[in-house]
């Protein structure tokens, strides 16, 4: 593991993301690894409930390893954004998890995304002692500061670059070690796309879930009516034979 991004959601943590990625960096993001690996999110619920409830152990470095691979000498990054900004933005994007479109799709979806709901509300409200969609901005902007200190107080400062959105690829590239691309700094998933983006996803995915369902319940009518049809063929012959 080459390099930890241990930047609070909504801070620009999908266009560094990208840059990582362009980098050539192996990336294992959040959100998207574990959506697609759920046996992850089992093992990240497990880290939690070790951590906030002490349900379990406490992961080791091995249990580490296995998720994550050695990041003992890995580079951390935090991506610096201004707390009162930040506050408002992550809670219009922690409340996406309380949308109806994603209650009802975690439901059907036991397998993948209920699980991964269920860990995201898990974590944060013992991240942030209480629902964040219930605290109140100055508590939210106070732990995201008390976040930040903490890493910078257990990461050395040869290992640790505060970036801030908008610098381009120079700070990165001089931190990594790695030459400057051609293209332009990515930039992903400000507010207004990161709406846009769940809007369209989460409705996709209910028409995809009403389309198997009433695929389903098509599929049962007509097998209860066939059923029916069988009965009422086989009930007429046995008459006609008891009349013969």
């Amino acid at each position: 593991m080459e390099v930890l991004h241990l930047s609070m959601p909504r801070t620009g943590t999908v266009s560094m993301q990208k840059a990582l990625a362009i980098l050539g960096i192996r990336l294992y993001h959040g959100g998207g690894t574990t959506l697609k690996r759920p046996s992850d999110t089992v093992r990240w619920m497990q880290a939690a409930k070790a951590k906030f409830n002490n349900q379990g152990p406490r992961f080791q470095l091995a249990d580490w390893d296995q998720l994550l691979g050695d990041f003992g000498a890995a580079k951390v990054i935090l991506i610096q954004r201004d707390a009162a900004s930040w506050a408002g933005s992550f809670r219009g994007a922690f409340g996406r998890l309380h949308d109806w479109r994603t209650v009802l799709i975690a439901q059907l979806d036991r397998w993948s995304l209920r699980p991964y709901r269920g860990m995201m509300l898990f974590v944060a409200d013992n991240f942030f002692e209480g629902s964040p969609m219930r605290k109140s901005k100055e508590s939210l902007e106070a732990r995201y500061d008390e976040y930040y200190s903490f890493v910078r107080s257990i990461t050395p400062a040869d290992q640790l670059l505060e970036y801030q959105m908008g610098s381009g690829w120079e700070p990165l590239c001089s931190f990594l070690g790695k030459p400057i691309p051609k293209q332009p700094f990515p930039h992903a998933n400000d507010r207004r796309s990161h709406s846009e983006k769940f809007n369209r996803t989460a409705n996709v995915a209910v028409t995809k879930w009403s389309v198997l369902c009433l695929g389903s319940i098509a599929q049962a009518w007509a097998l209860l009516y066939y059923r029916h049809a069988v009965i009422s063929w086989a009930l007429a012959l046995c008459q006609l034979a008891v009349g013969n």
